[in-house]
């Protein structure tokens, strides 16, 4: 009996193995094929596996006699599903979409992933897509589109741009709303346009809206609009761009008050108001954060509390949002005017020592941690929320914003790369640095090349200028993505070019 349970297995882990390696296969047979392909063709961008491609010969157009390479779309198989015959293909969100842009005799249109061409070539433009819809100008007149080609707003709009798009966040680590929305503009009145909710239709994976609230201007007086369509009637002196906390900051009687998203005042109209402080002040200003909010009294900053309430005394020039339970304010010590961080019980987190304090989210470390960029006599380091010191000013001419857990260093004219915890991973030996998903393209005096996050070169440096390059899955494989100034490559991981 175990003897027979002991073959079985057996034979089932040898039929996986052979079940895996013809997998494995049909991979790399598809991969193989989609080279083969682009082997006959220039290739011009790659977007989430699809690839544009451009023939070898040149065609003329029998209506125009415009001559021009044509463009087509080859996609993750090597299957060429848009033909050669377009002056131009843009491929974005391809993915997602089921469509690209084509253009031919200067107009704009979409084909599908069959060939097919689902909006005739007549926009002046196509500009963005925005869920299954994309902005579209006929002459001097915006509307929108469908993927199918449809029309879903007519062109009869001055304007047209995104409410919000995907990218727009609710706020730190919250997540974002994907309603299709969009601001049209007519005889110089905004209006808003839902289609996810047209027709009573509720949309997919509601959410609350990211900047549900947007300010709006009629007759010299501000009021607000929302997703919906709906809004507070326009009737302040001046508002904050949108609403924090739930709160927005509004003027009226020459005061500055708070209303809530019904238009009930919650904090009275008592707070002094100038115009340039409330339009071009600290990014802070007038702005709630983890429950307090940066006001002024004459010349001096303090902080309010969702009832009105001082909490923090006017003891600042100037405060910015709390952020971690920590805020960046601006001081005069007596001898200069200097920034440090306090807490919310105003005891100081970091003295007040430095020329610039800056503070970095912790989704652009490595270790999800925020910290604090901090300048000092034009030299940049790095200090943590707890006020101790992980890198001395010493850098220069950088602002030390991270992206994926790295940033860029300078020192004496060259630039390197630092991690978010404090270790140089690339010394500053180069003319400039580009990082992303673990690659570096870096730039030496007249040559460019690839290296990874721990200075290894993955492609050499050579005479053509490196402008762009991606990590993609195409043809169920991982591959680099390289845009030189006059090709694109496709290589392996290892930097090998896998079309040569």
């Amino acid at each position: 009996m175990k003897e027979s349970r002991f073959y079985r297995m057996v034979y089932a882990i040898a039929a996986l193995a052979m079940c895996f390696a013809g997998c494995t296969g049909t991979q790399e047979g598809s991969f193989d094929n989609l080279t083969e392909t682009l082997k006959q063709y220039q290739i011009i961008s790659v977007d989430s596996g699809y690839i544009t491609v451009a023939g070898k010969n040149q065609i003329t157009d029998k209506a125009t006699g415009a001559v021009y390479t044509p463009q087509g779309l080859v996609d993750p198989e090597g299957r060429l599903v848009v033909p050669l015959e377009y002056e131009r293909i843009v491929a974005r969100d391809t993915w997602r979409t089921g469509v690209v842009v084509v253009s031919r005799n200067g107009k704009s249109g979409l084909a599908d992933l069959n060939g097919n061409e689902v909006a005739a070539c007549q926009y002046d433009a196509i500009i963005s897509f925005i869920g299954d819809y994309a902005i579209a100008k006929k002459g001097n007149m915006a509307g929108v589109i469908d993927n199918k080609g449809n029309e879903a707003i007519p062109f009869i709009y001055e304007f047209i741009s995104p409410y919000y798009t995907e990218y727009n966040y609710l706020g730190y680590n919250e997540k974002y709303h994907n309603e299709s929305v969009f601001n049209v503009i007519s005889g110089g009145r905004r209006e808003v346009i839902n289609l996810s909710r047209q027709g009573g239709n509720a949309p997919a994976s509601h959410t609350v809206a990211p900047y549900d609230y947007q300010i709006v201007k009629e007759n010299g007086k501000y009021g607000y609009v929302n997703y919906l369509g709906g809004g507070i009637p326009c009737q302040y002196e001046n508002a904050r761009d949108t609403f924090s906390q739930g709160l927005a900051a509004v003027v009226k009687g020459g005061k500055i008050g708070f209303i809530d998203k019904t238009g009930t005042v919650k904090i009275p109209f008592q707070f002094e108001y100038s115009e340039f402080l409330f339009n071009y002040l600290q990014y802070g200003f007038a702005k709630f954060s983890e429950g307090l909010c940066a006001m002024r009294r004459g010349n001096m900053t303090g902080y309010i509390d969702r009832n009105g309430n001082t909490v923090i005394p006017y003891e600042y020039l100037d405060g910015g949002m709390f952020l971690g339970g920590q805020a960046v304010v601006f001081k005069d010590i007596g001898h200069g005017e200097k920034n440090g961080v306090i807490d919310r019980q105003n005891h100081t987190v970091i003295p007040f020592e430095y020329d610039a304090i800056l503070y970095i989210e912790g989704d652009k470390t490595l270790d999800g941690i925020p910290l604090y960029a901090v300048m000092k006599n034009g030299k940049w380091g790095l200090r943590t929320l707890q006020g101790d010191v992980l890198v001395d000013c010493q850098y220069e001419q950088t602002v030390l914003s991270f992206f994926q857990g790295y940033t860029n260093i300078e020192q004496n004219g060259k630039t390197g790369l630092m991690d978010s915890r404090g270790n140089v991973v690339i010394a500053p030996e180069y003319v400039s640095l580009n990082a992303e998903n673990g690659l570096v393209w870096a730039r030496k005096e007249g040559e460019w090349g690839v290296l990874d996050v721990t200075g290894r070169t993955v492609i050499p440096f050579g005479k053509e200028e490196i402008y762009d390059i991606s990590r993609q899955i195409i043809g169920h494989r991982e591959v680099l993505v390289v845009s030189y100034k006059s090709k694109v490559n496709i290589c392996d991981l290892d930097g090998r070019n896998l079309l040569e």
